[in-house]
């Protein structure tokens, strides 16, 4: 548990953590998570959502529910819960 509290002490904005990715855009950090998951990286992609905001873990729900008719439906899904997880 004092993981957790710790992380969201130092949860960075999305555009910052876009940057330290070498990405241009939120949305690139978002479908980063989502190609982790398809990799079987499910660990990094917790680690990805983890060093999110809060308002930003809210953004990336909605983005992915936007996104349920696409062909990575279960990996969106996937997605969705971890960000549930950690808010």
């Amino acid at each position: 548990m004092q993981r957790l509290e710790k992380l969201k002490q130092m949860a960075k904005k999305l555009i910052t953590l876009a940057k330290e990715y070498d990405f241009n855009t939120e949305l690139e950090y978002f479908n980063y998570i989502i190609e982790s998951i398809v990799n079987g990286q499910r660990k990094q992609a917790r680690e990805l959502i983890n060093k999110m905001q809060k308002k930003d873990k809210k953004e990336a729900l909605q983005h992915f529910a936007q996104l349920e008719g696409n062909t990575y439906l279960g990996c969106y899904k996937e997605a969705q819960q971890f960000i549930i997880d950690s808010l």
